[in-house]
């Protein structure tokens, strides 16, 4: 299951060849799931294309854009030739559309695609100590920037050409030959080659950092993790993978199962965490502190607690059945949610993409959007939007030489925001939390900066994510070559 959600994802983000070719080629826009263009304004798209099984059209590499291809849309080759709309799965198209959805992802009717010729991309060679991974793929450089998913194709010598097992690559040099990757961090690739240096493998103590000057301690309510890890704070900044070589006690030195830490609160002793949000760990002590469990209900609503949300709702590729068009709330509807017109007339849970929907729910997850399982749906009696009735002008434009992304105001106490991650990352720009010490390092090319989040006013941290208000983007981007335009 891991290896095959792996190529999964490394299928959809083989995003190299084209962002070379629009480089040379085009002007490539990708907008934030939830921008649009103006409505008198064309967007352009270089990306590779794969069917969607889920939309029933096509989406790009980075699950940011469908395509809804209509009888209208224009489909030609470099050299004018009409190409059909059911050749393009993993094609790279270079896709013209002036509205797209406001959901997560964008929705949108394209009035031309282009079909691009292929060009072989350019192979890149990492020579670092890599080590077995539990999180990225099989294993991972020591730096945590590369983690490497090997497949029966990848070849795998010593430096006299001679095979080796991927089994024994563990503290070993490599020098890994690969093209594409992901844009995640860390970034995963399928390499084509890896070669085994001739140079004694490292041991575990040569990246033991010293307990004293580099551990970190939290205390708090942690709780078990369906998605990541085996636990979590209630805050989702921090998951738990418990090791072999996790010491668990109580606070009187008794030794306390793993499995015994839901609702715990609990003192976690660590060293290095990932770079990912939330970030993970493997806790070298794990204290549980004294005084009773909390109990699930300390953290939930009433249970008569019940809110009505009524918005556009859209179908959802990444969160739940449907997302509402401000990507606040998604619906992961149940055989138990009452589904109704409002003359009480049973409606099919199918039949909700771009309805105007009066949503009932209780509880919510943590997450952003929030998910939630609705008691109730009354779909409103007026006409379904069109994906150009959500366009929306409340954008920050941004724009890196031939590159360019727009990201739709996030507002809070009547301020914009936009958020400093999504922003950085699409315009290629590295970015690397420090828990340690609360700061964001950017990196690109030659340029670095570093930026601390808490008391700063420009800077805004909700819910895990860090937003940058709107008129200091010059002021964190501009040293990267990047213009701002506020629409």
């Amino acid at each position: 299951m891991k290896r095959n959600l792996v190529t999964l994802l490394l299928a959809l983000a083989m995003v190299s060849p084209a962002a070379a070719f629009a480089a040379e080629d085009t002007n490539v826009t990708t907008s934030a799931p939830a921008g649009t263009e103006e409505a008198v304004e064309e967007a352009v798209m270089t990306d590779v294309f794969t069917k969607s099984e889920e939309f029933g059209g096509y989406i790009d590499s980075n699950n940011s854009l469908v395509l809804n291809i209509s009888d209208d849309t224009v489909i030609v080759d470099e050299a004018g030739n009409t190409v059909s709309k059911d050749e393009l799965d993993g094609k790279i198209l270079e896709v013209h559309y002036s509205f797209a959805t406001m959901s997560l992802p964008a929705q949108t009717n394209p009035t031309k695609i282009v079909v691009k010729e292929a060009k072989a991309p350019e192979e890149s060679v990492m020579t670092a100590i890599f080590v077995k991974s539990n999180d990225f793929g099989d294993y991972i450089d020591v730096d945590n920037t590369l983690a490497l998913n090997i497949s029966d194709e990848t070849e795998i010598v010593d430096e006299q050409g001679n095979k080796v097992s991927k089994d024994d690559l563990h503290l070993s040099t490599l020098e890994v030959h690969y093209t594409f990757t992901t844009m995640s961090i860390p970034a995963q690739t399928n390499p084509t080659k890896i070669v085994v240096k001739d140079v004694p493998k490292a041991t575990a103590a040569d990246f033991a950092k010293p307990v004293e000057s580099n551990e970190s301690v939290m205390t708090e309510i942690f709780v078990k993790s369906n998605e990541t890890g085996d636990y979590m704070n209630l805050n989702n900044t921090l998951v738990l993978n418990i090791g072999e070589d996790t010491k668990i006690v109580d606070e009187a030195g008794n030794a306390v199962s793993k499995d015994d830490l839901h609702l715990s609160t609990l003192e976690v002793h660590y060293g290095a965490t990932t770079r990912s949000i939330p970030a993970q760990t493997t806790p070298s002590l794990i204290v549980v502190k004294e005084g009773p469990k909390a109990q699930a209900g300390d953290f939930a609503r009433p249970a008569d607690y019940e809110a009505v949300l009524t918005s556009v709702f859209v179908k959802s590729n990444d969160f739940g059945d449907y997302i509402d068009v401000n990507n606040t709330l998604a619906l992961n509807i149940s055989d138990e949610t009452e589904i109704v017109d409002e003359e009480g007339n049973a409606v099919s849970k199918d039949d909700l993409h771009l309805s105007t929907l009066e949503v009932h729910y209780g509880a919510t997850t943590m997450s952003i959007p929030a998910q939630t399982t609705p008691t109730k749906i009354v779909v409103k009696n007026v006409p379904k939007a069109q994906a150009g009735d959500l366009a929306k002008e409340n954008v920050a434009v941004f724009t890196k030489g031939e590159t360019e992304y727009t990201s739709e105001y996030t507002v809070k106490e009547e301020k914009n925001y936009v958020p400093f991650r999504a922003v950085a990352e699409g315009l290629g720009i590295n970015v690397i939390w420090s828990d340690a010490d609360r700061s964001i390092t950017l990196e690109d090319n030659d340029v670095t900066t570093n930026t601390k989040v808490d008391g700063n006013a420009d800077l805004l941290l909700e819910n895990g994510s860090t937003f940058v208000i709107t008129n200091a983007l010059e002021k964190y981007f501009g040293g990267f070559g990047v213009t701002v335009e506020l629409r």
